[in-house]
């Protein structure tokens, strides 16, 4: 695992960038249950590097360090 960034949740779960794994983490604030986040996306997300919630907006941003570098946008619920 190699952890690139993370935000707290107002619930203070944690959410992790795994970028050798091409995922997202999210763990409890106990840190003892750790799931990997579904989001909808068309391909896999690639080499994903950067991560910021914007909790007013209901929004998570991924950055990928991929060869398109983009910035992912979902609409979460956490």
């Amino acid at each position: 695992m190699k952890p690139t960034s993370l935000a707290l949740t107002s619930g203070d779960d944690v959410l992790v960038v795994d970028t050798d794994h091409n995922r997202i983490l999210m763990m409890d604030s106990s840190l003892s249950l750790v799931e990997k986040m579904v989001l909808p996306v068309h391909d896999t997300i690639q080499q994903p590097w950067g991560l910021h919630l914007d909790q007013s907006r209901a929004r998570l941003y991924v950055g990928e360090n991929s060869g398109n570098l983009r910035v992912l946008v979902f609409d979460v619920a956490v």
